[in-house]
């Protein structure tokens, strides 16, 4: 006679969002800890933790920056002053994160004393939220596994309410969430996640992990049989015999399940069975394939080298990786990108700022060396001498035929390379290097004090790029000098800086096209470029910024960045052609 016993696991479930007797939430999985779970999840798999890593990386990529601002240096400290926020304490990154692990995020607006205008944001945590049936409200725990969430001295518990701009108050929060059919008709409370058609296939990593882990430490395998040969103990006996057992050696932590078997035996002694198969190890090979494979799809990664996994029949070159990376770029990267964009635009506008914020784009792999860099070293050397290093035949030039000036409308004031800054830029080195009365530094803080007497110190010293404690103190000394009235500019101080240069009606900026330095002209340049150095050659054909903005080197390139296009300069690329922008401060006669 014998008994056996076998020990069962558990199967993986799909989280139930559902509504609980004396509870104002909408429970978040059977046991309302189902964010847990996932962060779990990601905590014990390398290759699912691996990948939710990657992904956070590519959609931050440089992080948040400014398109346009609008003209203004206060548009640009606007702007400047809300990527503060984004960047503060590692918000953008921890919200994105978020997004990833569990495909929504809440967003805490802070309005002024009055209620009138949104002042900042926070970042709140999304495992940390519950959400009552119908939206209506937003709870806030430290903890909810012990049912003492509720306790706001001991868990910091908070009630919220939907973000609403119509009735501004305390205690909102904005909530992001993507639903899709997986979530079914009665589980929209709570998004899930965009991988958990994979999530079984991650626990099955988890656990394959620990199995081989813990048989090493125990010393049993999966399929062992305990045979106990001294007699059939009773059912309680049994009992004990198996919780005892089990506690110690079931689930991988404790290397697998186990058998026991109870015999009535002359042997006092129990016998240890394996019915392992002797191709296990192959098995776990087959298995462990299957479910990388799986994670991936749940993924929706296009090629595992994008994370540092290479599969077999990819050759893992610089070009498959670049073609890949460009295809997970275009779908998914850039979808959630925007949706993240979308949501810190409109918060944004709230604050004032115009112009467009978006994501810095990120390449997996480099093709090329930054501008910069080729900027210094073809800036560096002529042509004749570059291709002499390089080995290369040398270029031959066309003496250019000069074109006459046609009509002198202007007096040119200042004049500098074109490198990215706008008008306002340019207009405030041009007044900078004119101050005589008062310091750069000072005659900037009068006109922007000027233009905004309300702007806070920390955006003017962010925008000289001075601490704010040398702010203050200029803003003391031009007080005491009678320039300042306080934070408001005197008559005496917006005279001294008309005076020196600033801004009047007949002073604006304009560019010109011209040939780089060390550069021989010659008359191959593209369509583009002699259309744009015949407009050079008449002050009449000077442009301002509005109309560079308009025009098209029909390569679908910015023609602020690569002018005509892309040059080869001795047998190398770079990403731009043989002339520049240049930017004056002119006053017309």
């Amino acid at each position: 006679m014998s008994n056996v016993i076998t020990i069962k696991f558990e199967n993986h479930k799909i989280p139930e969002f559902k509504e609980v007797k004396n509870k104002n939430w909408v429970y978040y999985g059977e046991d309302n800890m189902y964010p847990e779970y996932l962060i779990s999840l990601a905590l014990r798999s390398a290759k699912h933790g691996a990948i939710l890593d990657g992904k956070v990386n590519y959609i931050y990529g440089g992080g948040l920056q400014v398109v346009s601002a609008g003209a203004s240096l206060t548009a640009k400290a606007n702007a400047n002053a809300f990527i503060r926020q984004v960047n503060k304490d590692g918000f953008l990154r921890k919200m994105i994160q978020d997004f990833e692990w569990f495909n929504g995020f809440f967003i805490e607006p802070i309005f002024n004393k009055a209620g009138s205008k949104i002042t900042s944001i926070n970042y709140i945590p999304f495992s940390k939220i519950r959400v009552s049936a119908d939206e209506s409200k937003y709870f806030y725990s430290n903890d909810w596994i012990n049912e003492k969430g509720t306790q706001p001295e001991k868990t910091g518990y908070k009630e919220f309410t939907p973000f609403d701009l119509e009735k501004p108050s305390a205690n909102q929060l904005y909530y992001y969430k993507i639903l899709s059919p997986k979530n079914g008709k009665d589980r929209n409370v709570y998004p899930c996640p965009e991988y958990i058609g994979a999530c079984a296939s991650i626990e099955t990593d988890i656990e394959i992990a620990n199995f081989h882990l813990n048989n090493i430490k125990s010393g049993f395998s999966a399929g062992t049989f305990i045979n106990f040969n001294n007699g059939v103990p009773t059912q309680e006996m049994q009992d004990a015999i198996e919780k005892q057992i089990k506690k110690k050696f079931q689930g991988t932590d404790k290397a697998g399940a186990v058998t026991l078997t109870f015999n009535n035996s002359a042997d006092n002694a129990p016998t240890i069975t394996s019915a392992q198969p002797n191709d296990l190890d192959k098995q776990f090979i087959e298995i462990g394939k299957r479910v990388e494979q799986d994670i991936f799809t749940g993924h929706k990664i296009t090629s595992p080298m994008l994370f540092g996994v290479k599969t077999e029949g990819q050759l893992g070159g610089r070009a498959e990786m670049i073609d890949a990376f460009e295809l997970f770029q275009n779908t998914y990267i850039d979808i959630r990108q925007k949706m993240i964009e979308e949501v810190l635009n409109q918060f944004a506008a709230l604050q004032g700022v115009t112009g467009r914020l978006e994501i810095k784009r990120v390449q997996a792999v480099q093709n090329k060396l930054p501008d910069a860099v080729y900027q210094r070293v073809y800036d560096a050397y002529p042509v004749d001498q570059l291709a002499e290093i390089l080995g290369l035949p040398k270029v031959k030039t066309v003496q250019p035929v000069l074109m006459s000036k046609q009509e002198d409308l202007y007096e040119v004031l200042f004049e500098r390379d074109f490198n990215g800054e706008s008008d306002e830029d340019t207009l405030s080195a041009f007044r900078m290097s004119f101050a005589k009365e008062l310091s750069a530094s000072e005659r900037a803080i009068v006109d922007l004090l000027s233009k905004d007497s309300l702007m806070p110190s920390k955006d003017i010293a962010s925008v000289l790029k001075i601490d704010v404690s040398e702010v203050n103190s200029i803003i003391e000394s031009l007080g005491s000098g009678g320039y300042l009235d306080g934070t408001e500019a005197t008559k005496k101080g917006v005279k001294v800086v008309e005076e020196e240069g600033a801004k009047t009606e007949n002073i604006e900026v304009k560019y010109k096209y011209v040939w780089r330095p060390n550069i021989s002209p010659d008359g191959n340049s593209r369509g583009f470029c002699k259309e744009q150095l015949e407009k050079t050659a008449s002050q009449t054909g000077w442009m301002s910024r509005s109309e560079i903005d308009n025009l098209s080197n029909d390569q679908d390139l910015k023609v602020w960045d690569s002018r005509g296009g892309w040059w080869n300069k001795g047998g190398a690329n770079v990403p731009y052609c043989r002339h520049l922008w240049k930017a004056m401060v002119v006053r017309k006669k």
